[in-house]
């Protein structure tokens, strides 16, 4: 590929342009751990798939920095949103090492599809992701590794959640569809459901993550005031 413009990789947090009228503002209360958590060490989740190039867990387990199953498959988890940030990046071939650039602002993301406009058929497409940062209470079914966050009389992970395609859909669109319709409700104060679905296109056989809201989650007022904190930190 020709050499082309850098693009910025400083964070920040964007507006959805997915639905239509959605305000354009953040996900609602939600605080920002770019900022809040520089000193904090949040791990990645990752689903295990079949091309997964770690041991932990089964197929469709949630699993955190590649060693911990913190939800299993065919489990639905009660998770407090933390963060949602919405940005672009370049979608590569499968499988070609290729890492695609990605772009933090709408400024960028024009910037990032010209350039691939240009480039003609050796161009690629550039597509919206979100990275989600969640808390996971532990449940009977995981080991407690992981679970490093002691709130109230539970413990959490944390860690946050690359989502893209039909994982963008069913997470970040989903929030962004809620926040819409019920503009009073703060998502930090309530529990998400998170689970995993099989997903199979010709051959390919793969897992993505859901939510779904519950009816009368709320999220503790120690969870409140964790989540507080770690907002001012």
């Amino acid at each position: 590929m020709p050499k082309t413009k850098e693009i910025k990789q400083e964070v920040v947090e964007v507006p959805s342009t997915e639905l239509a009228q959605v305000d354009n503002t953040a996900l609602a209360d939600s605080p920002k751990w770019e900022e809040a958590a520089a000193d904090i060490l949040l791990n990645r989740l990752n689903i295990r798939g079949k091309s997964s190039e770690y041991d932990a867990g089964d197929f469709g387990d949630i699993v955190l920095a590649k060693e911990h199953v913190v939800v299993k498959d065919g489990e639905k988890a009660p998770v407090i949103v933390v963060s949602a940030v919405k940005a672009w990046r370049e979608k590569t071939p499968f499988g070609s090492g290729e890492r695609g650039r990605i772009a933090r602002t709408e400024e960028e993301r024009d910037m990032l599809v010209e350039e691939n406009k240009a480039l003609g058929e050796n161009g690629h497409p550039v597509v919206p992701f979100a990275d989600i940062t969640m808390l996971i209470p532990h449940q009977d079914s995981c080991e407690e590794d992981g679970f490093e966050v002691p709130i109230g009389d539970n413990l959490y992970a944390i860690g946050k959640l690359d989502v893209s395609g039909k994982g963008y859909e069913q997470t970040y669109m989903k929030l962004k569809t809620f926040e819409k319709f019920n503009p009073g409700v703060s998502l930090v104060s309530k529990t998400w459901e998170l689970y995993t679905k099989q997903e199979q296109w010709q051959n390919k056989v793969w897992w993505v993550p859901v939510f779904k809201p519950t009816k009368d989650g709320l999220a503790s007022d120690e969870v409140m005031e964790w989540v507080k904190n770690f907002k001012s930190a």
